[in-house]
Formats: C-alpha cells, structure tokens, sequence
C-alpha cells in the first residue's frame, strides 16, 4: 500500500501525506511506528521523536478527512500551511544510533544501516579468529572465537549427558549466524 501509494503519486511529503494517501486497513499504526524508529522517513526533514509526536495527529487528521469525503463535504477551512507549522515546531529529542538500531533489529529480523558494534570494529576484528563465512567450511570442533551480539538465546539440558547447551544467534558486523554451544566449550 505504501508502495503504491508512492509509486501513484510519487514521494511523500510529509507524515501528513502519507497518512492521507495509505489505506489504513492495510498498514496499522505500529508499522508506521516501526517505520519511523528504523529511519524510513530520513527523507522527510523532521526527525523521528519528531514524527512520532505527530503521529496520533496524523492519523486523526486523515481519518476525518476521510469521513468528510465519504459525506460529501468539502474541507471548508483547511489549511495545510497550518499543519506544515505544527511540524517545524520545537525540535524533539532524536533517537539515537543505538535505538535505531534496536527498532530495526526488532521490526526487521536484522540490522539494516549499520550494526552496534560499528564503532569498535578494529578491536573485533583484532579478537575474532575466523570470519563467519569460514566457520561453514570449518571442521565440527573447530576452536574459534567471533565477535557478536547474542540474541534468540535458548538454554536446553541434553537427556543423555546431563549437560546444558545453548542455541542462539551470534550478531555480527558480517551477519546473523545460528550457533550451539556446549558448556564444555
């Protein structure tokens, strides 16, 4: 719907916009939301805190412009001049990289403009063994050591052993790696 929306009658121009043009039966709320926290609206000159303070408004906004639309009646007194002055209001605190980051590993699955530990990168590097790619071709045993956010963290008891183990995913600046690991390890 955003996509359409977009390709129909080109970029939009302000949060406003987008509301008045998407169909709300097909992009809640909470993907507006997400959309703002992981940058999506980087185009658009007012910053995410910003966007999201005005996100409720938008939403009201549009919808009763919808309502008088359905009923036949005109915007007597609309004013977009209005709504654009609302916008460049106060500034807002804005998100830092590092919330940007989380929302998009949250709305995503991974992270898309850069990774947490971007900023360090010369010592992961100087720490990891192997890079992930080489662990695939890796013998089973392999002793190695990577650098990554755990996430997806799952603790299980093997039956036979008696011994716990962990299943997760190991975040790294290369990729999202699915991993077990022993205690024994």
């Amino acid at each position: 719907t955003i996509v359409s929306g977009r390709e129909e009658h080109g970029l939009f121009e302000s949060l406003d916009d987008l509301e008045a043009r998407v169909d709300k039966r097909a992009v809640s709320r909470r993907t507006i939301e997400a959309l703002i926290k992981t940058g999506a609206f980087g185009g658009l000159e007012a910053k995410p805190g910003r966007l999201l303070s005005r996100l409720d408004a938008a939403i009201a906004n549009a919808e009763d412009t919808r309502q008088m639309e359905r009923s036949g009646q005109g915007l007597l007194f609309h004013m977009p001049e209005a709504e654009a002055a609302v916008e460049d209001g106060p500034s807002e605190v804005d998100f830092p990289r590092a919330a940007a980051l989380a929302a998009e590993k949250e709305f995503f699955g991974f992270y898309l403009s850069g990774h947490p530990m971007d900023d360090i990168m010369p010592l992961v590097e100087s720490l990891s063994t192997h890079l992930p790619s080489d662990l695939q071709t890796a013998q089973d045993r392999t002793a190695f050591r990577l650098c990554g956010l755990v996430s997806e963290l799952t603790v299980k008891q093997a039956k036979k052993a008696q011994r716990n183990w962990a299943m997760f995913v190991l975040d790294t600046p290369h990729g999202g790696y699915p991993l077990h690991a022993y205690s024994d390890a």
